[in-house]
């Protein structure tokens, strides 16, 4: 490389964006981009990049799922764009529908097995023969 060619790669690698990128700061530096065509390119990355976490953030489900959400947007732009984004939330989201669903039904098919069938003083003791985690689940409803 001569003398002009370091130069320019030092000058290119001192930027503040090459910091951040510095896989393309070094391709555009062994290409023999200039300091103005590689101030340009870094730029326009991080432009680019603060749009797509702008765009990550501002999905529906982004704040229902802030720390999904957070790795999410820690990942490379190349891999998760805003539309990959959203539909790793909207997965998430419908899976734990799903989950709540499930312990919905599980919790009502316990009930109905374990309830008493009669109510008041007469009952008795409806939760005879429960264990104690039984008995503090029939408490919460």
């Amino acid at each position: 490389m001569t003398e002009k060619a370091n130069s320019t790669r030092a000058l290119i690698m001192a930027l503040p964006e090459a910091q951040k990128y510095p896989t393309l700061a070094e391709n555009l530096a062994n290409n023999g981009a200039s300091l103005t065509e590689a101030r340009t390119v870094l730029t326009a990355k991080a432009e680019s990049d603060k749009q797509r976490i702008e765009g990550i953030k501002a999905l529906p489900l982004a704040s229902k799922y802030p720390e999904f959400t957070s790795k999410l947007i820690e990942c490379g732009s190349e891999v998760m764009t805003v539309t990959y984004a959203q539909t790793l939330l909207a997965a998430v989201d419908a899976q734990a529908m799903m989950q709540e669903k499930k312990t919905a039904f599980l919790f009502e098919a316990y009930m109905e097995k374990h309830s008493p069938k009669c109510v008041g003083s007469a009952a008795g003791d409806g939760n005879a023969g429960l264990t104690e985690d039984e008995k503090l689940l029939l408490s919460v409803k």
